[in-house]
């Protein structure tokens, strides 16, 4: 199944398109609640924990602390996507006049047991470079 974890879209015009269009492409909507920013992915994403790719296989999160307060920034995380419906995703986005949201990433078996925290601190990280900032 078709899956995206929403964090700071509630605040946004944003997110009641982005609701609408995950249900239209069969998607389950999951928002990240504040209090869930240390549990793992994988968990957040209702993934079981045994029996997964990722028990075998996976990165360690990086070694980072990011404070709630500092995490302002919208993200946007697809699980269970084809390269295809990823597309027809964006599209979708774009057709319904969401922005480019600049912390966007796929789930992989490497970052399914990573903190919810850590992921936003490495997309951030790297968004941050890729902008020379």
């Amino acid at each position: 199944m078709k899956k995206i974890l929403v964090y700071k879209l509630e605040e946004t015009p944003y997110e009641a398109p982005l609701r609408l269009l995950a249900a239209e492409q069969d998607v389950l909507y999951i928002q990240v609640e504040k209090t869930k920013l240390r549990n793992e992915l994988r968990e957040l994403l209702m993934i079981p924990a045994a029996g997964t790719d990722a028990d075998g296989v996976f990165s360690p999160a990086p070694d980072v602390w990011i404070h709630r307060r500092d995490m302002v920034e919208p993200l946007l995380l697809l699980y269970g996507f084809s390269n295809e419906e990823m597309e027809a995703f964006f599209d979708g986005m774009k057709s319904c006049g969401i922005p480019r949201i600049r912390l966007t990433a796929m789930a992989t078996v490497h970052n399914l047991r990573w903190s919810f925290r850590a992921l936003y601190q490495e997309l951030r990280s790297e968004a941050d470079a890729m902008a020379g900032k």
